[in-house]
């Protein structure tokens, strides 16, 4: 588990003692494809993605699901709202096999007093995450559905993404009407946006993935600057810290929860 923690953005730069003492405190749960991590009313926990990758979203107007983000190895998920109290605001499902720490608010607030350079960052987090989600109110309101799309894919693809000799290929995890919920966009017009990326040779469909063609052309359409793929694909670690700079051994071993049937 050590390994799997140190990919995490709360945890890469922090003393190796400080990270032991988050693994003593933290427990492992292994979660099967599209299971409940946790969901909308449930008491705020914390959780730290390990591995997989996990779907946040909210119930709006008419009970409309809205996708707030997909979160990946490192993140930090749902609500930190660990002075408030309050209840859990999202719902979190896996998009395939997971693995999760979870803490306590109470044993999250003891670790954060036990270590300021913990605390510290995880207040740089939280201002990263405020931050990009006044970013993705901009993309809503500011941008068209075609701009917003290839914005979703590349940033997937930065993230998950896999080179291979016909291109770029990224398995979002998600079905169509979830793309749509993504972009906040209908599906129709998802699907005509993609269809036009198809037609000009930027991309194409093969099966559950989107395989990146032309990234320069689809960075354009996305008024997006290419820095995973132009140069060689970025490490996970070193996206992780952009998108954090951009985005949540001691005596004992944390104990594992087989996968829920």
């Amino acid at each position: 588990m050590t390994g799997d923690v140190r990919r995490a953005s709360l945890l890469d730069e922090l003393p190796e003692h400080v990270v032991r003492d988050f693994l003593t405190r933290a427990r492992c749960v292994t979660f099967p494809p599209r299971d409940t991590v946790f969901q909308a009313g449930d008491p705020t926990r914390v959780h730290l993605v390990l591995s997989g990758r996990v779907k946040i979203s909210r119930r709006g107007e008419y009970g409309r699901e809205n996708i707030l983000v997909i979160a990946g190895p490192g993140e930090l998920l749902g609500s930190l709202d660990l002075f408030g109290r309050r209840p859990q605001p999202t719902t979190a499902v896996t998009l395939g096999p997971a693995r999760i720490a979870e803490l306590s608010t109470e044993s999250m607030l003891e670790w954060l007093a036990a270590h300021t350079g913990a605390a510290m960052r995880f207040i740089h987090l939280l201002v990263r995450r405020a931050q990009r989600q006044n970013d993705a109110l901009h993309d809503v309101f500011g941008l068209d559905v075609g701009t917003r799309l290839a914005r979703a894919i590349l940033r997937e693809a930065q993230r998950f993404g896999r080179r291979t000799p016909d291109g770029i290929r990224v398995d979002l995890g998600l079905s169509q009407e979830e793309l749509a919920l993504h972009v906040r966009a209908s599906r129709e017009s998802v699907n005509q946006s993609l269809a036009g990326f198809v037609r000009q040779g930027w991309a194409r469909r093969d099966g559950c993935e989107i395989v990146i063609l032309d990234e320069k052309q689809l960075a354009h359409q996305a008024k997006h600057e290419l820095d995973a793929f132009t140069a060689g694909r970025s490490t996970t670690d070193d996206i992780e810290r952009r998108e954090a700079a951009m985005h949540d051994v001691s005596g004992g071993r944390p104990r594992v929860r087989e996968s829920r049937t």
